[in-house]
């Protein structure tokens, strides 16, 4: 096409195959390269196939291209090739695909078009490049004093294939994240022992206990926004808040609350020692459990033959040694801070990796450097130059945050969308690093990359016209629920602005009526709408008693009961106290009115149903 622009993607894995497919609608002549013989990035190189995404489906997948009915609630890795294979084949951009292409500079040229050098040649004159090579680059080892006189097998998880190979052995695994928790429960079926290295650990499940709703469908997100101290209701006091305490209160919020996540006769001092360090302030980072065991074969409802990924419950039946941070090694174990020491003849690191970008040269000496980027994907310099699939949430799915980035990235370039000018887009970025070092002050350092997934999410829409309002939702009290408590899935996404799907609305209003339309969802939304209401009632009441008990002033009995909301809102200690006494008191309560339904609903876990149902917009 004469005076067609050309774009060239780099890396084919989740976050290139979404970039190529909106910079083709655009317009754009697109390539395609990868250092890889297939596409699929992490997912065709990670040989753990049975691994078990931390997100459930509706989350994890594209919103312009729905996963089939049939996937599993959490899909494996060998769903996600599938999923990412058909998707390459509907939107036709296998054929745009360069394999084994090893990118190892981007050049600008005088007239501002770039060059990608790479071991299969220079490629030429691009009018666009987008950086996609994700976050799961090399794989990232700490260093330990003594690790090189360790006599048994050291290796990374990004190397693991199954548990088979560990058999007999006994191992210390090193980290406890995403992966973490999931290659844990494996390893705990058939070695001798098993140590994880961990400084902290949270709890939430992949399914809320005693339901069939996934966990990240029911974060109360938009509702949230407008509640008061709403993460310490959704943690259910694992958060920032419990750090604040006195232990005998702590012991008291451990005895009510955990009984919600584990059937096994956890004391508190055991969970004490890998109690939630609070890493990001207000949100805590990992999450990840499927659900307490019901028998020796459990799952998360949709895969009964995966094992138990409750920690509690390896910890209790001593299938797993939970042990803090590392201080050194010897020829046969491992020593800890503590002064512990185990003896084991295998290592393996569950410590991340860092991005494959940082191994690319780019014009004028710059170095990837995510603080330095517009709204984490445009360069600030370089107008042509961009990055998709750079970001990660807190809770929620990397696939969605590169299908916003992408759709920003191809409006962008496209001239769909005006930007701020230079200078602009300079102070913007000082703005965006100051307040995420604010917000998570001990995270920002190693993973300046992770953002708390609704409000991003809502805050990239907003450059595409495509966040919803309360005045997109307010026909009917059907439609206001949707916008309070629908989850931020990439289709809500899709309902305005550029790139907007036919039917996307009724679709997501089926699934958010799905999960909270049930007895369990319907229990939660009474929970969710006593803490909304507590302070105002609160201090309503505070008014009613001033002026009949104290027989004071309105004028006074108004002021103490502003007092008495700012109180709740700017004192944690204060807003504990009655979210323990009131709030929680009133939502356990009203459970007695969900019974029925929830006993005609209570999920089967010997025999287990995909309960999500998907519709192609």
């Amino acid at each position: 096409m004469d005076g067609q622009k050309s774009a060239c993607v780099i890396g084919a894995g989740s976050a290139g195959l979404i970039a190529a497919k909106e910079l083709k609608e655009q317009g754009f002549l697109v390539k395609i390269l990868d250092s890889n013989a297939e596409k699929g990035g992490i997912w065709s190189q990670l040989p753990w196939k049975s691994y078990t995404l931390t997100s459930s489906k509706w989350v994890t997948e594209y919103g312009c291209y729905p996963m089939p009915e049939h996937y599993p609630d959490f899909v494996t890795n060998n769903d996600m090739l599938e999923y990412l294979d058909s998707f390459a084949a509907h939107f036709e951009l296998k054929d745009l695909i360069d394999y084994s292409v090893r990118v190892s500079a981007i050049q600008s040229n005088p007239d501002n078009s770039l060059n990608i050098v790479t071991n299969q040649g220079t490629y030429r004159d691009f009018d666009h490049v987008v950086v996609c090579t994700g976050l799961h680059g090399k794989p990232s080892i700490p260093e330990f004093d003594g690790l090189e006189s360790f006599t048994g097998k050291v290796m990374h998880s990004a190397n693991y294939h199954s548990p088979d190979e560990f058999s007999g052995k006994n191992v210390l695994c090193v980290g406890l994240g995403e992966s973490g928790v999931g290659l844990v429960s494996e390893l705990a079926t058939v070695t001798d022992k098993l140590v994880v290295s961990s400084t902290g650990v949270a709890v939430a499940p992949r399914v809320v206990k005693g339901s069939q709703n996934p966990f990240d469908q029911m974060q109360f997100w938009q509702i949230g926004r407008y509640i008061i101290g709403y993460q310490e209701i959704l943690t259910t006091g694992l958060s920032w808040i419990y750090r604040r305490i006195p232990r005998f209160l702590k012991k008291i919020n451990f005895a009510v609350n955990i009984k919600f996540y584990s059937d096994y006769g956890i004391k508190f001092e055991q969970f004490e020692e890998w109690f939630p360090k609070a890493m990001i302030p207000h949100h805590f980072h990992v999450k990840f459990w499927a659900k307490p065991p019901q028998s020796s074969a459990s799952g998360n409802l949709t895969r009964v033959d995966a094992p138990s990924d409750d920690l509690f419950y390896l910890i209790k039946t001593d299938k797993l040694i939970p042990k803090g941070a590392i201080k050194s090694f010897d020829a046969n174990g491992v020593f800890f801070q503590n002064g512990d020491y185990e003896q084991v003849d295998t290592l393996i690191f569950n410590t991340g990796y860092k991005p494959g970008v940082c191994e690319i040269e780019f014009p004028d000496h710059w170095q990837y450097r995510h603080a330095d980027l517009f709204k984490g994907c445009l360069h600030p310099e370089l107008v042509n130059l961009a990055f998709v699939g750079m970001v990660r949430p807190t809770i929620g799915s990397i696939p969605a945050m590169a299908e916003m980035h992408a759709r920003i990235v191809a409006a962008y370039f496209s001239r769909r969308i005006v930007l701020p000018s230079k200078a602009s887009r300079l102070k913007i970025i000082e703005e965006d690093n100051a307040a995420q070092l604010a917000q998570c002050p001990t995270m920002n350092e190693r993973f300046p990359h992770i953002y708390f997934f609704d409000q991003w999410m809502d805050q990239m829409a907003e450059l595409l016209g495509a966040r919803l309002t309360l005045a997109d939702c307010h026909s009917t009290l059907d439609d206001i629920k949707t916008f309070f408590f629908g989850a931020p899935m990439p289709l809500r996404y899709r309902i305005k602005g550029i790139g907007k799907i036919d039917n996307a609305a009724s679709v997501y209003k089926k699934r958010v009526n799905k999960i909270w339309g049930n007895g369990f969802g319907q229990w939660a939304m009474t929970s969710v709408l006593v803490h909304f209401l507590t302070p105002y009632v609160l201090s309503l009441a505070v008014l009613i008693l001033s002026l009949t008990m104290l027989n004071l002033s309105f004028f006074t009995g108004l002021v103490l009961s502003i007092c008495f909301v700012l109180l709740y809102r700017y004192v944690d200690f204060f807003r504990y106290l009655f979210e323990i006494g009131f709030a929680r008191t009133i939502s356990i309560a009203a459970g007695v009115f969900f019974i029925g339904k929830l006993k005609k609903q209570k999920p089967d876990y010997t025999n287990p149903i995909v309960f999500q149902t998907l519709e192609k917009p």
